[in-house]
C-alpha cells in the first residue's frame, strides 16, 4: 500500500513537472517575435535613428534563418545611408513570394531610379500594379517617373490615386499643383493645392503649398485673397520661402494698383538676395510711377539675372524707346521677339509630349530648345526622358 502511493505520487510529479515544462516552452515560443514583427521593429528603430536596436533586430534575424527579411531590412537601413549600390545587390536577393517580395520589389525599384536606369525601375512599377493596383508606393514611383519623362497624363492619374489611397499625404496634391501651374490650368491647380492645405502637411511642405496657391490667386487676379493667405504664414526669415513670400505681396499690391505699397514691400528684403523676378516687379512699379531711370536699373538686372525674362526684355525695349535709344530698344524686341518664338514652340512640344508618351524626338527638341535657353538643368531632364523613351518605346 505503501509503495502504490509512493508510485502514485511519483506519477503526479512527473505530470505537474510535464505541465510546468509544456507552459514554460509554450510562454517561451508565445513571447518570440515573428520575422514580420521584427521588421516592423527594425523599421521602427530605423526610423527612430536607433542603430543599436537596428543591429539587434537584424542579428535576430539573421541568427534565426530569416534571411529574406534580414535582406530587405538590411537593404531598407543601406539604402537610408545612401549606400544605393549595396541595398540593390542585397534586396534583388530577396526570393520569398507574396507581400515581402512586392515590398523588395519596391525597394529595387528606388534604387533603380536613383541609378537612373529609369527603364528597369518602371517595368517593375508596373508589374507591381498589375498584381495590385492599389499598391500605393508603386503609383508614387510611377508618378514621379512619369513627370519626369513629360507624360503628364499618366503622371496625372498616378497622383491622383496616391492622394486617394493615402489621405494623409499632401506631397501628390502640391505635385498636381505644380503641374497644372506649368500647364496654366489654374482653376485646377488653385482646387488641388487647397486640398493640400486641409491634410495640415508638416513644414516645409505646409509653407510651400501656401506659396504655390498665393501664386495661383495672383494669377487668376484674385489680389485679396492671395494677401489674406500669405497674411497667415510668413517663412522663416533669412529663407527663400521669407523673399519669395515678399515677392508674392509685392506683385499683389502692384494687381491691386496699390504701387508704393509693393515697392516697400520688395525694399523690406536686401537687394542683393533679389530674385530676377523682384527687379522685374520693382523695375515695373518704378515705371508706373514714371521713375525710368530707376526702372531701367531695375529691369536690367532682371534680364542679368535671367535671359528668359520675357516682360523684362519687352519693358526695357518700351523704356529704351522713350530715352531715344534706339539700337538698345531694337535689341531688347529682338530678344522678346526670339523669347515669345521659344516660349510658343515649348508649349506646342509639352503638349505633344503629353500625347506622344514614348516619342523620343519630341523630347529631344524641348531639350535642344531649352540649351538654347541656357536652362540646362532642363535640358538635361529632357534628354534623359528622350534616351529613355527611345529604348523602352513599345513597339
Amino acid at each position: 500500500m505503501k509503495w502504490r502511493i509512493i508510485f502514485r505520487m511519483r506519477r503526479l510529479a512527473a505530470a505537474i513537472i510535464s505541465i510546468v515544462l509544456l507552459g514554460a516552452v509554450t510562454v517561451y515560443l508565445w513571447r518570440q517575435p515573428t520575422p514580420a514583427e521584427l521588421l516592423v521593429q527594425g523599421r521602427l528603430a530605423l526610423e527612430q535613428g536607433d542603430t543599436q536596436q537596428l543591429e539587434t533586430i537584424l542579428a535576430q534575424l539573421e541568427k534565426a534563418g530569416h534571411t529574406n527579411y534580414y535582406r530587405l531590412l538590411r537593404g531598407e537601413w543601406l539604402w537610408s545611408r545612401g549606400d544605393v549600390h549595396s541595398a540593390l545587390a542585397l534586396v534583388l536577393n530577396v526570393s520569398q513570394e507574396g507581400p515581402l517580395r512586392t515590398q523588395a520589389t519596391l525597394l529595387t525599384a528606388r534604387c533603380l531610379l536613383a541609378l537612373e536606369q529609369y527603364q528597369e525601375a518602371y517595368k517593375l512599377l508596373a508589374q507591381v500594379l498589375q498584381e495590385d493596383e492599389l499598391q500605393v508606393d508603386a503609383h508614387r514611383g510611377l508618378a514621379a517617373l512619369t513627370y519626369d519623362l513629360g507624360q503628364w497624363q499618366q503622371a496625372e492619374y498616378h497622383l491622383r490615386q496616391v492622394a486617394a489611397l493615402d489621405s494623409q499625404d499632401a506631397r501628390p496634391l502640391r505635385l498636381l499643383g505644380l503641374m497644372y501651374k506649368d500647364l496654366a490650368r489654374w482653376e485646377e491647380a488653385e482646387s488641388v493645392l487647397r486640398a493640400g492645405l486641409q491634410r495640415s502637411p508638416p513644414e516645409p511642405l505646409l509653407t510651400n503649398i501656401h506659396l504655390d496657391l498665393a501664386e495661383v490667386l495672383i494669377r487668376r487676379s484674385q489680389f485679396e485673397e492671395a494677401l489674406r493667405l500669405l497674411a497667415s504664414r510668413q517663412p522663416s526669415h533669412d529663407s527663400e520661402g521669407n523673399r519669395n513670400w515678399h515677392y508674392l505681396r509685392a506683385e499683389a499690391f502692384y494687381g491691386l494698383g496699390r504701387i508704393a505699397e509693393a515697392v516697400h514691400e520688395l525694399e523690406t528684403v536686401p537687394r542683393e538676395q533679389w530674385s530676377a523676378s523682384m527687379w522685374r516687379c520693382a523695375g515695373r512699379a518704378h515705371r508706373d510711377r514714371d521713375h525710368l531711370h530707376e526702372a531701367t536699373k531695375c529691369l536690367e538686372k532682371a534680364v542679368q539675372l535671367d535671359r528668359t525674362d520675357a516682360e523684362s526684355w519687352h519693358l526695357l525695349a518700351q523704356i529704351y524707346d522713350a530715352f531715344g535709344q534706339k539700337q538698345a530698344a531694337a535689341e531688347a524686341r529682338r530678344q522678346t521677339e526670339q523669347l515669345h518664338s521659344h516660349l510658343e514652340r515649348l508649349t506646342t512640344l509639352t503638349q505633344q509630349a503629353i500625347q506622344k508618351p514614348w516619342d523620343p524626338q519630341v523630347r529631344q527638341e524641348l531639350a535642344a530648345i531649352h540649351e538654347q535657353l541656357g536652362q540646362t538643368a532642363l535640358a538635361r531632364q529632357w534628354r534623359q526622358a528622350a534616351a529613355v523613351c527611345a529604348a523602352a518605346r513599345p513597339q
